[in-house]
C-alpha cells in the first residue's frame, strides 16, 4: 500500500519526536563521524520509534516470538538508529526525517531475523560505545 493510500485510509504512523533535533549537531556528528553525538541529537525519537517497532514487529512472528528473549525492542531501535548513521549521507534531501528514519525499520528486522549474531554484535559496541563517550549510566 502506498504512502498516499495509508494517509488517506489513516493508517500512516507518522514519525514524531519528542523534542525537535537540530539538524546542524546532526550534520555535524555524522561529518565527525560521531555515532554517540548522532544518537544525543536524534534521542527526541526513542520513544516514538520504540512504538513504531513494537507495531511493525508483528508483521514478522520468528522475530516477534524471540522478544523478551533474545532480542529486545531495543536492539532493532538502535540497529535502525546504526543504519540511519551509515545512511545518512544517500538520504533524500525532500523526505521528512522521521520518515526517512522509519524506512529503515523493515532493514533492521529483517537484519535481525538473517543475522541476529552479527547485528547483536553491532548493537552491543555501539552502545558500549556511547557509554564509554558518554560515561557511566548512559545506554
Amino acid at each position: 500500500m502506498s504512502e498516499l493510500a495509508k494517509q488517506a485510509e489513516g493508517t500512516h504512523r507518522e514519525l514524531v519526536p519528542t523534542i525537535a533535533p537540530e539538524a546542524e549537531a546532526i550534520e555535524e556528528a555524522v561529518r565527525n563521524g560521531d555515532y554517540t553525538a548522532f544518537r544525543i541529537a536524534l534521542s527526541g525519537y526513542d520513544d516514538p520509534l520504540t512504538a513504531q517497532i513494537g507495531r511493525w514487529v508483528e508483521r514478522y512472528p520468528k522475530v516477534s516470538a524471540r522478544l523478551g528473549h533474545d532480542l529486545h525492542i531495543g536492539d532493532l531501535v538502535e540497529d535502525v538508529f546504526l543504519i540511519a548513521f551509515e545512511e545518512y549521507e544517500q538520504r533524500s534531501k525532500g523526505i521528512r526525517f522521521g520518515d526517512w528514519l522509519g524506512r529503515h525499520i523493515d532493514t533492521a528486522i529483517k537484519n535481525m531475523a538473517n543475522h541476529r549474531d552479527e547485528e547483536l554484535a553491532n548493537v552491543n559496541m555501539a552502545r558500549l560505545a556511547r557509554q564509554v563517550e558518554s560515561g557511566p549510566g548512559a545506554v
